[in-house]
């Protein structure tokens, strides 16, 4: 939080332009004493510094409270510059609280309100805002549009800042739309702009280091000037003396002190100049080492941020926990990667849907319909960045089986997913055979019965169902196993078509969706002991009577507990559903 203290005369203006950027600014005169002498523009700009702080500081409700408080009086003395400000805030927090339509709402009134003052800079944060917002509703047409738009007044205003935001919005937005190549595209642009105020801010800082520098070392200069000017007045004063006393001693007396201190003299050169070598030689070996380690950490910096960004890619293509708790309301999920990145992932599709927004900011209609959930559990081959890797073109191509191909059977969406994950990687003049190991459920409700009726095929992959008492103690519990294909998604010498297996659910049962991460884990009490599938299901036995959120978070612990100090060795990955 920085605090700036400014003069009543400019404290409209810095009041208004930090409270977008979040600093806290302390006035010359409080809130009070502006309502006695009744100065509107100053109450204003006194109720968005205080909505400003509490926004820093994640009290949302407070912050919106004085954000509205400062709007009303804005509007009554139509401050423009004020109200595009303050509805951009607003809808800032909308944003971040996850209410979308009103965040848009906002934007689009804050964009109306700055084209009408044509304030450029405010027109490319509110268009840069808007899209960010559309993005978040997964309208990735108009995302695109808007932050199209407050690029290009970015660029025409050079504002490095707003730029660099709308090239990162534009690359996750495209990486949530499967276009990798325009996402890549877009965050090569971001880096180059975020490098480029990175330079930027360094020149002026190293800049002035070097000035410090300079003056330290002609202050030091000056002062081993004067102290050798000391030592010779000092010296000078200590012969004059010695002069006299020599006088009286006799002259040969003072020949033989004399020839001493000169040879006394000369050998402290000497030494001096060794000991100035040394400290040279010394500085200079720093000085290299300094600079291979900063060579490193910048080195190491870089390929961490590649990785980070790597995860975000990867994130974009994972449903949203708000997503999977809308139509899955009783299941958890446990994805912990071994790397930053990771080989598993899960997938999760809903069949014949509609969800419309207008492009209004003050209506919008929502329609969902009963549909049927498509969930998958996938292991690609390797871990890290390869098995990422891999799991952008397998995620691809079970999107593909479904939308461009429009199958909803679990055995036709993997047999068609191996057929183009076969045809991506046999465009390689090397031989590829990665692919990945799943397990993928059809979950269809029937509104007029208790009756649920699932479908599963898997690759490698096992289907849990757990039915019966949600007891742990109870003798009539059950954990019924359907074996998988034992074949991959991906190149394989005998390769068949997947079988489709179909099951009819009643109330209560539990679906559950893994890969091989979580039992293949070592740990105990000599770390050398692997957890094995036979544990894991008693495990999963055991934690039936609590709630699906209460079991993700008790195997989550477990695995913890069990591995104690040893590495994790592989990517983990479970799903639940109790239906």
């Amino acid at each position: 939080m920085q605090t700036i203290i400014v003069s009543n005369l400019d404290v409209n203006f810095h009041c208004s332009i930090y409270s977008e950027m979040g600093c806290s600014i302390t006035p010359k005169y409080p809130l009070k004493i502006r309502k006695e002498i009744g100065n509107n523009y100053d109450i204003a700009d006194s109720y968005i510094n205080i909505g400003s702080v509490y926004n820093h500081k994640g009290n949302y409700t407070e912050a919106l409270k004085n954000y509205y408080e400062a709007l009303s009086i804005s509007q009554k003395i139509n401050n423009k510059q004020n109200i595009g400000i303050l509805y951009n805030n607003i809808g800032k927090i909308n944003e971040t609280q996850g209410e979308y339509i009103q965040a848009l709402k906002n934007q689009l009134a804050s964009l109306k309100t700055r084209e009408e003052i044509s304030d450029k800079n405010g027109m490319a944060s509110s268009n840069i805002a808007i899209g960010r917002v559309y993005s978040g509703m997964n309208n990735y047409k108009d995302a695109i549009k808007y932050e199209t738009n407050g690029l290009a007044l970015a660029k025409e205003l050079g504002a490095r800042d707003l730029i660099k935001d709308a090239y990162q919005n534009l690359a996750l937005i495209n990486a949530h739309n499967n276009n990798y190549k325009s996402a890549y595209e877009n965050h090569v642009l971001f880096k180059q702009t975020n490098d480029s105020i990175f330079n930027t801010e360094n020149a002026n800082t190293i800049k002035q280091i070097q000035m410090q520098a300079d003056y330290e070392k002609k202050d030091a200069v000056a002062k081993e000037a004067q102290n050798k000017k000391d030592e010779i007045t000092k010296t000078q004063l200590a012969q004059q003396a010695f002069q006299r006393n020599a006088f009286v001693v006799g002259f040969a007396l003072m020949l033989i002190i004399a020839g001493v201190s000169y040879r006394n003299y000369r050998s402290k050169q000497k030494d001096n100049l060794i000991i100035t070598k040394q400290k040279e030689t010394v500085e200079h070996q720093k000085e290299v080492v300094e600079n291979q380690k900063q060579l490193v950490e910048q080195k190491n910096k870089e390929i961490t941020q590649s990785i980070e960004y790597a995860l975000r890619i990867q994130s974009a293509i994972l449903p949203s926990n708000r997503f999977v708790k809308e139509h899955l309301k009783n299941s958890f999920i446990l994805y912990k990667p071994k790397d930053i990145v990771a080989g598993d992932f899960y997938w999760m599709e809903e069949i014949n849907s509609k969800f419309q927004i207008s492009n209004s900011a003050q209506q919008s209609e929502i329609s969902n319909l009963k549909s049927e959930i498509l969930l998958a559990a996938c292991d690609c081959t390797g871990h890290g960045v390869p098995g990422a890797m891999v799991s952008v073109v397998c995620h691809n191509a079970l999107n593909r089986a479904v939308r461009e191909f429009g199958l909803t059977k679990p055995s036709d969406i993997l047999d068609k997913t191996a057929e183009i994950v076969i045809e991506n990687f046999s465009k390689s003049e090397d031989e590829i055979k990665d692919g990945m190991d799943v397990s993928l459920v059809s979950i269809k409700y029937n509104v007029q019965s208790t009756k649920i009726e699932l479908e599963y095929a898997g690759a490698n992959n096992a289907l849990w169902i757990v039915r019966g008492n949600q007891q742990p103690t109870t003798s009539n519990q059950q954990l019924i196993e359907t074996k998988p294909n034992k074949q991959p998604i991906g190149k394989y010498e005998n390769n068949h078509p997947f079988t489709n297996h179909t099951f009819e659910l009643n109330s209560g049962d539990t679906v559950y969706l893994f890969t091989d991460g979580f039992a293949d884990q070592f740990g105990g009490e000599s770390g050398e002991k692997k957890l094995t599938r036979k544990r894991f299901k008693d495990l999963l036995l055991s934690i039936q009577h609590l709630s699906m959120t209460e079991q993700g978070i008790a195997l989550d612990k477990f695995i913890t507990n069990y591995r104690n100090n040893v590495e994790q060795i592989d990517d983990i990955l479970v799903m639940g559903v109790r239906v």
